[in-house]
């Protein structure tokens, strides 16, 4: 096997995905050739300083009381607010019409025999 194939299994390796059978044949070549035991160094270096960025990165997320006020200030508030705003939008797009929708009413003629939109019945 060459060393680029070795190196492939060492990323195998690392990522627990080699078979027994076969990390015994991959250290043995470690044993006896410093540029994959090199490789090996550097994807174990590599995993550690990934799994340590991954540390911080979730270490911050934790709660701090100090920054939930914060996060409820930039982002609850104006939430709310903006509920508030669609909620009347709404309710005001869908209150009923103070004027008279003359599609569907009686013709004219009735209108005016009854006294037209006064009550008042004409002379």
């Amino acid at each position: 096997m060459t060393c680029e194939e070795y190196q492939f299994q060492i990323s195998q390796y690392v990522d627990r995905e080699l078979a027994d059978r076969e990390a015994g044949v991959l250290f043995a070549h470690l044993g006896e050739c410093a540029a994959c035991r090199s490789f090996l160094q550097s994807v174990l270096q590599l995993r550690s300083s990934i799994q340590d960025d991954i540390l911080r990165e979730s270490e911050s997320w934790k709660y701090d009381p100090e920054g939930a006020s914060a996060f409820t200030t930039t982002f609850t508030l104006p939430f709310v607010a903006l509920l508030v705003v669609l909620f009347l939008f709404l309710s005001l797009s869908q209150a009923p019409s103070h004027r008279q929708d003359v599609s569907g009413g009686p013709p004219l003629e009735q209108v005016r025999a009854f006294g037209g939109p006064t009550g008042i019945v004409p002379q």
